[in-house]
């Protein structure tokens, strides 16, 4: 995509703020959602109550990434668009602005100061994820739980003279 990106010429700066505002997000994002369940499934430990500690550690370290950029996902979700031109066009570094870790490590002519920040946020929805395998997680053991009980309760039926 970098490739694709250096052959993009931009008429003006609304093109260039559409581009890194809505299209390569929506590009990115899906590449990086799959990615995390890929990886949280191939890291996911075995036992009920590892794998629920396991995949609420995950929900707690999306939510705190989610608080510390509160403003901005409020911004982005609001549809506002005031401050695009220091989010979205390339060159316009702020960094009184909370900046990913890894920004400067980026291509200058591939990012902006937000634009992966909107593709984090887009797969941080994974939370939807998440939740329903704690939930099938949670509905497995009461399942579990049920079906031991009979086993118990059917043991002692035979053991328990009449």
């Amino acid at each position: 995509m970098p490739y694709l990106c250096a052959m993009l010429r931009f008429r003006n700066e609304e093109e260039e703020i559409l581009f890194f505002k809505e299209i390569k997000p929506r590009l990115c994002f899906r590449l990086i959602y799959y990615r995390k369940i890929y990886n949280i499934e191939m890291n996911r430990p075995t036992g009920i109550e590892k794998q629920r500690e396991y995949l609420y550690e995950i929900l707690n370290d999306i939510n705190k990434y989610n608080c510390k950029r509160l403003d901005f996902i409020r911004y982005d979700r609001s549809g506002s668009s005031h401050l695009d031109t220091l989010y979205f066009l390339r060159g316009k570094t702020d960094v009184e602005q909370y900046l990913e870790t890894f920004f400067y490590e980026l291509n200058p002519k591939f990012t902006t100061n937000c634009d992966f920040k909107v593709v984090k946020i887009l797969s941080n929805d994974i939370s939807t994820y998440l939740t329903q395998k704690i939930e099938l997680l949670n509905v497995f053991k009461i399942g579990l739980q049920i079906l031991i009980n009979k086993k118990l309760s059917i043991l002692i039926k035979k053991i328990t003279p009449t």
